[in-house]
């Protein structure tokens, strides 16, 4: 897995996780990057990501190049001083870029609200 905080790790804001063989793209909102894909990371590696979408398409293409280098972490926008509403609309503002019923986006909500994250799946599919 690739990390690119490009100095930001420690900040808040919005990033994309890029599968680089699928193409597809996650894209969420944190309080600290690096905590955040410290979270990210370590559920996909033990089988556990609240995702189940991100989840089965990173088993496939692990199983495929064995290996996790195809997967991304990207800073995409830096909130420093930010509220967790702030991230939320702007989080939601780049997930409508990329929106697209789950073909190349792995997020199923194009708008988050309340305590509801635009990762969770109901089904495992």
């Amino acid at each position: 897995m690739k990390f690119n905080y490009e100095g930001n790790s420690k900040f808040p804001g919005i990033y994309k996780i890029i599968n680089t063989i699928s193409g597809r793209i996650y894209i969420g909102q944190a309080k600290s990057f690096q905590q955040r894909w410290y979270g990210h990371s370590t559920s996909l590696r033990s089988g556990k990501h609240q995702n189940r979408f991100i989840q089965n398409d990173f088993n496939k293409c692990f199983e495929q190049v064995g290996n996790d280098d195809f997967i991304e972490f990207h800073v995409i926008e830096v909130m420093d001083d930010s509220t967790k509403v702030q991230r939320k609309e702007r989080e939601e503002h780049w997930i409508s870029q990329f929106y697209d019923n789950q073909i190349n986006c792995y997020n199923f909500h194009k708008i988050v609200s309340g305590n509801e994250r635009s990762c969770y799946s109901l089904t495992p599919e």
